[in-house]
């Protein structure tokens, strides 16, 4: 965490519909990320690499609207 506190860019750029976010590997693990104003670090998910980006779109999508 502390190299994500003193270099946010430390992470690699995401692609595609994660576009706008960034990813730091520690371990097996994944920090999703984006940085906000002011270099302000917005965590958006945590995870194992096998699932977390799949995860991640599934937050961020929007869920169709509930049928009657």
């Amino acid at each position: 965490m502390r190299q994500l506190l003193d270099a946010p860019e430390a992470g690699h750029a995401l692609r595609d519909e994660l576009e706008g976010l960034r990813s730091l590997r520690i371990g097996r693990v994944r920090i999703i990320y984006k940085i906000g104003s002011g270099s302000l670090i917005e965590p958006v998910a945590v995870g194992p690499r096998r699932t977390i980006y799949e995860e991640t779109l599934k937050r961020l999508r929007p869920r169709p609207p509930d049928r009657p």
